[in-house]
């Protein structure tokens, strides 16, 4: 790389502010020091501290990079070179970045690669510098608003890898976001999640696949994005690694690049969205900064996404008789979102805000429900028939992922409405209402008759886990929390990841899941049980012919739960007795008798009482 020294200049800046100060006043760390020794007529004060409030000053972030020595990449030799993300806010300038091996400053090259939605600040940097160590690694020293006066060329990466590979803290890269909500592995109490993970990584490692394996074979639900969440949550290079020989596996082998199904997945499943991937490819874009991965998104969204009729995300209340699945739009959303925040072309998120309407006013024209397909035509072995219609929970949760995204990025009222709808609903209607996994995981599909499709599914839980547990941040709705730590810890315990698709489905969203729960004094089994009495709404409500009653305890004792009609007649006492501290759960099924109608539960517990209502309707 060729090494220049430069003064670093912003022609953006206020006259007076420095590339460190500018990046710090959008930080908002305003320090300033008068110095008592030398005193400055009035004027000059005046504009100096006019500087200051405008500009800011404080000592730069600094962050620990360590190179990786790769004899595998084939990239220039010991060049260094990744993509290097930012929290929202921390930089807005790429010259205000200062690499240091020991106390020696090293030149870099960088290239802003995207900006965060809102403030404009730079989200993933690629940073290059020359590296030419001898053994395993290296580590060195970024400074984040330290101007920098030594600048390298930047070189085009046409490689696949590179000859050095740059890896970061956990901490870090968590704290950027990059990847979304996550918390460094160890870090939490989830810990049986995190040994599951780890312990089954396997089936996602890459291993060779071949360009002649179709989609279904090349890691069903995108093992490129939960390759790259699992490298934020745990810094480890070979997860870095993986993802990026998925992304280019996919890029190269999985999709059309031209001719009449440019855009589209290859084989017999061409029309499928969530075979195409677009969210790991922009992932793998942020952290290798290579232009192939976004050419072939953009190709995706742009030939196959944006052109979708109204029907993949809207179906008229008498036009839901032909196959219509969440999966497929969902991951048409998920792209368009995140080749948004890959480009910054406001065409993207436009597109997606009109599909979020359109998703949005087919929920209104159900009643305020979650999203309806037809189970027949999704897959007749699945014990539906030709009549059947109604909800997917899983897919459901799928959905819910790029509806969350856009709220987190807009603050959406309709989207917040689309994600409680869809939550209220699954927590009412979709809860197992028998059997080993009553009211702690969700069913496969509602309407199913088959027991087996109504027992609850484990394996799936934790695609719909990480929504309770976000509508829980935005509500502060105890309910959610709960569903969301009970379905987590379902498919940690008993959801199978003997294969690729299963490690996938349980690991591509549950991050988040931890991520928003990790903070909540009740976010795991481990921790202390309330310290008062809980009873938790009841589900379904309204009812028939069964609801279950949830309640915790904060100790060990008598518990008893009585119902009322409206008229304050005791009409059952499903509960009297001694019970253990922690979450319960009872089945009320009241007598054949009892007409439909409001009744109240109420709990009682030493001198606390709680109550709730439920509405029975036959």
């Amino acid at each position: 790389m060729q090494q220049v020294t430069t003064a670093p200049m912003n022609p953006q800046m206020p006259q007076g502010c420095t590339g460190n100060e500018q990046t710090l006043r959008h930080r908002n760390l305003l320090r300033f020091r008068p110095s008592g020794s030398q005193r400055k007529p009035m004027k000059s004060l005046i504009s100096t501290l006019f500087v200051l409030l405008l500009c800011g000053s404080a000592v730069a972030e600094t962050v620990t990079l360590t190179a990786h020595d790769f004899p595998a990449g084939d990239g220039p030799a010991d060049l260094a070179s990744n993509g290097i993300p930012f929290e929202p806010g921390a930089l807005f300038d790429a010259s205000n970045l200062k690499l240091l091996d020991d106390i020696t400053e090293v030149a870099i090259a960088t290239q802003v690669l995207a900006r965060w939605h809102g403030d404009n600040s730079i989200r993933s940097v690629l940073l290059q510098f020359d590296a030419p160590f001898v053994g395993a690694s290296k580590t060195y020293s970024l400074q984040i608003g330290e101007a920098r006066t030594l600048n390298a060329t930047l070189t085009a990466v046409t490689w696949d890898l590179p000859t050095r590979v740059i890896t970061l803290d956990p901490d870090y890269l968590c704290g950027s976001q990059i990847v979304g909500p996550q918390k460094p592995l160890g870090s939490t109490t989830f810990t049986d999640w995190e040994t599951k993970q780890i312990a089954n990584y396997d089936k996602i490692d890459f291993g060779g696949a071949t360009p002649t394996d179709c989609p279904n074979a090349d890691q069903y639900y995108d093992a490129i994005h939960t390759t790259y969440q699992l490298y934020a949550r745990s810094g480890d290079k070979d997860h870095l690694i993986n993802g990026r020989r998925w992304a280019l596996h996919h890029a190269r082998d999985q999709i059309y690049v031209s001719g009449d199904s440019t855009g589209h997945a290859k084989c017999f499943f061409w029309e499928a969205t969530r075979y195409t991937y677009v969210q790991g490819l922009v992932d793998d874009y942020f952290f290798w900064g290579g232009s192939e991965t976004k050419s072939v998104a953009g190709i995706v969204v742009n030939n196959f996404y944006m052109t979708h009729y109204d029907e993949f995300y809207y179906l008229p209340p008498g036009g839901r008789y032909t196959e219509w699945t969440e999966r497929d739009a969902a991951f048409a959303l998920m792209g368009l979102i995140a080749y948004y925040e890959a480009t910054n072309n406001p065409t993207y998120l436009d597109k997606a805000t009109a599909r979020i309407n359109s998703l949005h006013q087919m929920q209104a024209e159900l009643g305020g429900t979650a999203w309806v397909h037809n189970l027949y035509d999704h897959d007749p072995s699945e014990c539906a028939d030709s009549t059947d219609w109604g909800i997917s929970p899983w897919m459901t949760g799928l959905m819910l992922e790029p509806i969350i995204e856009y709220h987190r990025m807009t603050g959406s009222t309709i989207a917040r409405q689309s994600i409680l709808w869809a939550l209220e609903y699954l927590k009412n209607n979709a809860l197992a209402p028998s059997g080993a996994y009553t009211g702690v995981s969700f069913i496969y599909m509602p309407g199913c008759s088959d027991p087996v499709y109504a027992a609850g599914n484990p394996d799936l839980d934790n695609m719909i886990s990480h929504a309770f547990a976000y509508g829980y941040t935005i509500t502060g709705n105890a309910d959610y929390r709960d569903i969301a730590l009970d379905v987590f810890n379902t498919c940690v315990d008993h959801g199978w990841t003997g294969d690729a698709k299963h490690y996938n489905q349980q690991f591509r969203s549950s991050g988040r899941t931890v991520a928003y729960l990790t903070d909540v004094p009740s976010a795991s089994p481990q921790t202390t049980p309330a310290r008062t009495l809980q009873l938790h709404s009841s589900y379904p409500n309204p009812f028939n012919p069964q609801t279950t009653i949830a309640y915790t305890l904060p100790a060990a004792g008598r518990v008893s739960i009585a119902i009322y009609d409206v008229t304050g007649r005791l009409t059952a006492r499903p509960v009297d007795d001694y019970a253990t501290a922690g979450p319960h759960r009872v089945h009320w099924t009241p007598a054949s008798t009892l007409p439909s109608g409001v009744y109240f539960v109420r709990i009682q517990f030493g001198a606390q009482h709680r109550a709730t209502k439920v509405v029975l309707l036959k």
